[in-house]
């Protein structure tokens, strides 16, 4: 609550009154964080089987596990769809070895432009800045790969801890989960096998790694374990105070199989498990999350961008001097200009994650502050650009071309 004292000359000789006028409110504009947790080699099965993993069952129990599909077979390719949300053939990553492309603009860049702070904890060096993945971040920590998780959210939660304020994004990366499984021994522990019938392993099948391993139900339970201590470190970072409340989800690069063709270990086996994963999220963002979350693993970059109000209006990519753009669905239309682009609604738009509704006819502008004649003759060019290109009126909008035509 603001209130404003106003000096007022007095009758009373030199006194001067002072007059307390009307107070308003003001609603402080915060931005909660941003947290996302990619996890190499996640299978769905791990994720929606219960198993020591407090923060992932409870999520299930709410239905906020999603099993979703995997962008491809390669770690960095599956990395850039997520960050991007776009497909291989749109980012330019197909395979280990090719860079982002710089005209794909990824969760990093788009967040950076909105004032918050960037951070990455990465396991392995091949997903340094050579890989394009880190373009936009403030603040990059790399480890070799086979790094512990908890030592990965130990360097997240200093890097939380020295932060001096405004929103963060922090990305997380792990390959925890990939062999060989290797969990802490008190992980180990929750994870006894004995249940069930035994499932042999026969001597070709076993994993080059684990050949004393005659039963798939250990691995198995190693593989749970090692996600148990994925679950741990999300948690504490959710807790955390600069996170607090922040959009969140967790997700998995891409699958293994378990058990599929009697392979175990081979993460890069084209089958429908390596291209099956997992995604998940909770907190106050939550339904937003969802809301904007499909069945792709490189849906989860917009779904953070949803939750935190934060979704970029479509046409944010067009160059100006290209005139009017309509939508694919033609229920938008499009003007890019020097300083925005101006955004006319053809038809009733419904509440979308990030926006308000827009009636028909409705008008938008993202970009720079401008006055509201200033506002009022870029909807005008708008709607020109539309009539030049065959539209001749819009029925019940009040702007000049379209009075004019009626």
């Amino acid at each position: 609550l603001s209130a404003t004292f106003r000096a007022v000359p007095s009758r009373l000789g030199r006194h001067v009154a002072l007059v307390l006028e009307q107070p308003r409110v003001v609603v402080p504009v915060v931005r909660s964080g941003v947290l996302l947790v990619t996890v190499d080699g996640l299978t769905a099965e791990t994720v929606l089987e219960p198993g020591y993993a407090p923060l992932t069952e409870n999520a299930a129990r709410e239905g906020r596990v999603r099993a979703v599909q995997a962008a491809g077979l390669g770690t960095r390719a599956g990395l850039a769809s997520i960050l991007t949300g776009r497909p291989p053939e749109q980012n330019g990553v197909r395979t280990g070895r090719e860079r982002l492309s710089r005209e794909a603009p990824t969760l990093a860049t788009l967040l950076s432009t909105q004032g918050y702070r960037t951070v990455a904890v990465i396991e392995g060096e091949s997903l340094g800045r050579a890989s394009g993945l880190l373009r936009g971040f403030d603040e990059v920590h790399l480890a070799p790969l086979g790094t512990p998780v908890d030592v990965l959210g130990a360097s997240a939660l200093r890097s939380l801890a020295e932060h001096q304020g405004g929103p963060v994004f922090l990305w997380l990366h792990t390959g925890h989960p990939l062999p060989p499984y290797l969990p802490t021994e008190r992980s180990a522990k929750l994870f006894p096998t004995g249940r069930g019938a035994v499932e042999q392993l026969s001597p070709r099948n076993r994993a080059p790694w684990a050949r004393d391993v005659e039963d798939a139900r250990i691995l198995r339970n190693r593989h749970r374990a090692e996600y148990s201590e994925v679950d741990t470190e999300v948690t504490r970072l959710i807790q955390h105070p600069v996170l607090r409340g922040c959009a969140w989800a967790v997700v998995g690069v891409r699958g293994q199989n378990q058990g599929e063709h009697d392979l175990w270990w081979e993460a890069r086996t084209p089958s429908p498990a390596v291209f099956r994963t997992a995604a998940m999220t909770g907190g106050l963002k939550a339904d937003l999350v969802l809301q904007a979350l499909g069945g792709e693993a490189a849906d989860v970059g917009r779904a953070l961008l949803a939750g935190s109000k934060l979704l970029p209006e479509a046409y944010s990519d067009i160059p100006p001097g290209s005139g009017v753009v309509l939508s694919e669905d033609g229920r938008r239309a499009a003007l890019s200009l020097a300083d925005g682009i101006a955004i006319l609604a053809l038809q009733d738009l419904p509440d979308q994650p990030g926006a308000p509704a827009l009636p028909r006819h409705g008008f938008r502008w993202r970009g720079s502050a401008r006055s509201q004649k200033a506002l009022r003759e870029a909807r005008q060019q708008l709607v020109e650009g539309l009539v030049a290109m065959g539209v001749r009126k819009l029925d019940g909008c009040a702007c000049e071309p379209c009075r004019a035509a009626q």
